[in-house]
């Protein structure tokens, strides 16, 4: 008997969708603005004039002092709070290793 490869057109059917959309409205825009990003605005020719002028001059300087802020209001919010409520959990896991091997303390069960 021959092994031949079956076609799971349910797959197809519900995948197919989900690749074209991800294609038409994600990847290929940004694959455009790539192509943009290379090329004079009144020409349409490779050019690097675009990098060039982003790392020239005070544009960079604007540009770095913008990421700065980014990353000061929206990563130290949400991360920065870690290392101090890592100590406090650690304190308070001590305690209750602590109260949790002391006889003289009931446990929350009726019996211990």
């Amino acid at each position: 008997m021959k092994n031949r490869q079956h076609i799971k057109w349910g797959f197809l059917f519900f995948f197919l969708p989900v690749v074209l959309w991800l294609f038409l409205l994600i990847v290929l825009p940004h694959l455009e603005l790539l192509r943009l990003s290379f090329s004079k605005a009144n020409t349409g020719k490779f050019t690097l004039d675009n990098y060039l002028a982003f790392f020239q001059g005070a544009h960079l300087l604007a540009h770095l002092c913008t990421y700065c802020r980014i990353f000061d209001y929206c990563y130290l919010p949400g991360n920065g709070h870690f290392p101090p409520s890592l100590i406090l959990y650690l304190e308070d896991s001590e305690r209750a290793n602590d109260r949790c091997t002391d006889d003289s303390h009931p446990g929350p069960f009726l019996g211990q």
